[in-house]
């Protein structure tokens, strides 16, 4: 199979695509008609099939992923927003094109992707594997009475797998919206994490400046006696103690924050962020684990791995002597019991799944494949 990856955006400075091609007017036209929050756009442009995935940022930009397929279309779409989702999380999680603010909010963490040419060809690279491990067929002939500028709506939920497919290759343009749940568990445990700890810092803050103002207040009462009193000393040093104290927190809170912001190079060669060193697996919503969520049913066209223990370690390869996927801290970050990882491959007793985004490793005493 023939895939060719792009990445989009509508940033501070306006639109930016990389690499930068014929194909731009098409992807310009994906953000026209992005009406959701989320939402994949399917274009048919004769023997090229190109599935993207929109996603729009709090901060009002929006960022685009897009694979050209040539030849051939895919067998079914309902596994494409979980996928899209789960490389999206990868994204938010190095921190690098797309980031978390102070506040929890996802934005933009550049206005140009031709100056982030490394971030987005690990990307491309990531986005091609997947796609390439879909199932496929080849392009029916075009149907010439239908315009190929024609446009098919679809909300998430409200049609079949076959209907939208049949739609895909007809109409010039498909669209398919999700208004919610477009958050992976791992997102929403990292948004918990950063938006809670941003409170933290408001409240020290405050903390902070009410003791700084009591400090300026002892030192005014100490003057106005011509000489600090032993007891008015003893309230300064108090203060001044207390005062250190809060700053001191201050700055690990913001450290913390930032933490996702950094990354470190894996076993592999790719980059584990700090923003799964935020979800210190103690810190999470649930101790370990990600929180209980439903997980989607997996569809016919990927192949998925359930975990069926608790504290099931993930590993960068496939034995036992490699090491365990943790975040900085050293702390191991498992999946849940029952969640569903993709499927790349089988090597001896391991198997080769994505999960946030990066390709890992899962001991088949503790999964298996549905």
């Amino acid at each position: 199979m023939n895939v060719e990856v792009y990445t989009f955006g509508l940033f501070a400075n306006g639109y930016s695509q990389f690499p930068s091609d014929y194909t731009e007017p098409i992807l310009k036209k994906f953000f026209e008609h992005a009406k959701a929050p989320t939402q994949i756009a399917i274009r048919r442009e004769g023997n090229i099939m190109y599935y993207g995935y929109i996603r729009k940022l709090d901060d009002g930009c929006s960022i685009g992923i897009c694979a050209a397929m040539n030849g051939s279309m895919l067998q079914s779409v309902n596994s494409l927003f979980k996928m899209f989702e789960n490389v999206f999380t990868g994204l938010v999680s190095k921190g690098d094109l797309v980031k978390f603010n102070e506040q929890g909010n996802i934005v933009a963490g550049v206005n140009q992707l031709s100056l982030n040419g490394d971030e987005v060809a690990q990307l491309a690279d990531s986005l091609r594997v997947l796609f390439e491990r879909q199932k496929s067929v080849a392009l029916p002939s075009e149907n010439y009475g239908i315009s190929k500028d024609s446009v098919k709506d679809f909300v998430i939920g409200e049609s079949d797998n076959d209907e939208i497919v049949s739609a895909s290759v007809k109409y010039g343009y498909t669209y398919i919206y999700k208004n919610d749940k477009f958050d992976t568990p791992q997102l929403s445990g990292y948004r918990t994490v950063v938006t809670d700890l941003s409170k933290d810092k408001k409240a020290l803050e405050t903390k902070c400046n009410e003791l700084a103002a009591e400090l300026a207040k002892a030192k005014a009462m100490g003057n106005q006696q011509n000489g600090y009193s032993h007891k008015a000393k003893l309230w300064i040093i108090g203060l001044a103690i207390c005062a250190i104290f809060v700053v001191v927190c201050i700055l690990l809170s913001i450290s913390s924050v930032n933490h996702y912001q950094e990354y470190k190079t894996s076993p592999g060669g790719g980059y584990i962020d700090s923003a799964v060193a935020v979800v210190d697996s103690a810190a999470a919503v649930a101790p370990e684990e990600a929180p209980d969520y439903d997980y989607e049913i997996a569809d016919e066209a990927t192949t998925y791995v359930v975990v069926n223990g608790h504290h099931v370690r993930l590993r960068w390869g496939p034995s036992l002597n490699d090491p365990i996927y943790s975040n900085s801290h050293g702390h191991a970050i498992y999946p849940h019991k029952g969640e569903k990882l993709i499927y790349l491959g089988t090597d001896i007793d391991f198997y080769r799944v994505l999960y946030d985004g990066n390709e890992l490793y899962i001991s088949s005493d503790y999964s298996y494949i549905e």
